[in-house]
């Protein structure tokens, strides 16, 4: 019986060296048009910028689905200052998030991470209503809510900062949770009855 060799993959196989077309082609030059210019190009001058374009494309969709709602600038106030100049920038509309990964030094995957997570931590119920219509609360309840659920800081940690056990925090926590659910039906309540009064 005879014994055949071991199958080669693809990434064994040799490559064949591309024939010089004048220097090594780089991404500038692409941008900058040069290679449209020189012989042995594989791609015209339309398909590049189609290229190109598809790929400006596919970046401002990715844009619009994770653009953060505007009213979130009503709750900027307690964020960080990067944060605070990061979501100015994302719901502005103004700038891709590439573009805003040039301005702020970062990459684009990092900066739509970071405003994807802003965004849904200024979007919980509690933290709206915190920052929007903290009825009936003091300033310890407030800051306490917004360390645990917009800075996602840990129990100890809230502890240590305002000079409390764990025990107390976690049932300031829990009164917080009770005070929106009352707070919610209150909302509801007026509602109807304002519903009622222009009806009648």
């Amino acid at each position: 019986m005879a014994i055949l060799p071991p199958a080669r993959s693809l990434c064994d196989r040799p490559v064949k060296e591309a024939r010089p077309t004048g220097g090594n082609v780089t991404f500038t030059d692409v941008f900058a048009g040069r290679i449209w210019a020189r012989k042995g190009c594989e791609m015209s001058k339309r398909q590049v910028q189609f290229v190109l374009n598809l790929c400006r494309a596919d970046d401002r969709r990715a844009h619009e689905q994770n653009k953060p709602n505007p009213r979130i600038l009503h709750r900027l106030h307690k964020l960080p200052q990067a944060d605070q100049h990061l979501l100015n920038l994302a719901i502005a509309g103004r700038h891709t998030f590439r573009q805003i990964a040039n301005l702020v030094g970062s990459n684009p995957g990092s900066v739509c991470r970071r405003v994807t997570l802003l965004t849904r931590r200024l979007s919980h119920p509690l933290v709206i209503a915190l920052l929007e219509r903290p009825l009936g609360l003091s300033e310890k309840f407030i800051h306490i809510g917004l360390q645990r659920h917009l800075f996602h800081e840990g129990i100890r940690r809230i502890a240590l900062a305002n000079e409390c056990s764990e025990k107390e925090i976690r049932g300031t926590l829990h009164f917080l949770e009770r005070w929106l659910r009352l707070a919610r039906q209150l909302q509801e309540n007026q509602k109807g009855e304002f519903q009622c009064a222009t009806s009648a």
